[in-house]
């Protein structure tokens, strides 16, 4: 399942519209969608990664920047409390980037909100997210300084019509390995090593015709364990062990990619 290609057709356009469907995925999704995209494509996916923004973007904003994003936004200062309520953006939200009068509709609010329900904060922070994109787009705001990649990884072109036998892909802005393998008739094919931009292993595991097969093992970017089972017709099948950074385990089961 290669999910970055139809992205790769539309090049630098397709390009910033993955980095924006991203940056409104709830953490799970996001961090889901960020596994599969980076073993089919390490190298476009280190390049996404430096664009991604998030709520605590409005931060960085001018006073005059972050009114725009509150005209922009329905019942805005709902929408900042939902989204910052007792987070550090928060202090520097309202204590430096609000007007006064603001800054005490704030607070007022404040006062009558003892919790958020489930799924508000996530609401109000993919709201902001995509208000700020909007006016950079529009140059009501700074426009994003996008860092791009070359064209061939941008248009997929790197990884096209790859020969049969031993393959490696390295990254473009150090030439470390992203990712050593085998293909049989254009198509990945037994252990392939992944790897993250600072040489670490990503993850090690096996293909059969294009799809993750067997045993695999995957690592957080120190290179510790962050979790290993099998797949099955490139879904996720049977128990998996998933570790936190203090190498404490947790057990999970799968019945093809769905957790049971």
């Amino acid at each position: 399942m290669n999910i970055l290609t139809k992205h790769k057709k539309k090049g630098e356009d397709g390009f910033k519209k993955f980095i924006c469907n991203l940056e409104t995925s709830t953490e799970a999704k996001q961090k889901e969608i960020l596994e599969v995209a980076f073993l089919e494509d390490p190298v476009y996916i280190s390049a996404v990664i430096p664009n991604l923004i998030s709520a605590e973007f409005i931060t960085k904003l001018s006073r005059q920047e972050v009114l725009k994003v509150y005209n922009n936004l329905s019942n805005p200062i709902k929408m900042f409390l939902y989204a910052f309520l007792n987070t550090p953006t928060e202090k520097i939200l309202v204590n430096e980037l609000l007007p006064s009068n603001l800054k005490r509709i704030y607070d007022d609010e404040k006062e009558v909100t003892s919790s958020l329900k489930t799924g508000e904060q996530e609401t109000a922070r993919f709201t902001i997210v995509k208000i700020i994109r909007s006016l950079q787009e529009r140059l009501e705001i700074e426009r994003f300084k996008w860092k791009l990649p070359s064209p061939t990884v941008l248009n997929g072109t790197h990884l096209e019509n790859p020969k049969d036998g031993m393959f490696s892909l390295t990254y473009e802005e150090n030439n470390v390995p992203a990712l050593e393998g085998n293909y049989k008739s254009k198509q990945r094919d037994g252990k392939w090593f992944h790897y993250y931009p600072n040489g670490k292993t990503m993850a090690v595991g096996y293909y059969t015709c294009g799809e993750k097969s067997g045993d695999w093992i995957f690592n957080f970017t120190s290179g510790a364990k962050k979790a290993s089972g099998a797949y099955r017709d490139n879904l996720k099948q049977g128990q998996w062990i998933l570790y936190d950074k203090d190498g404490i385990e947790k057990f999970v089961f799968y019945d093809r990619g769905r957790i049971k």
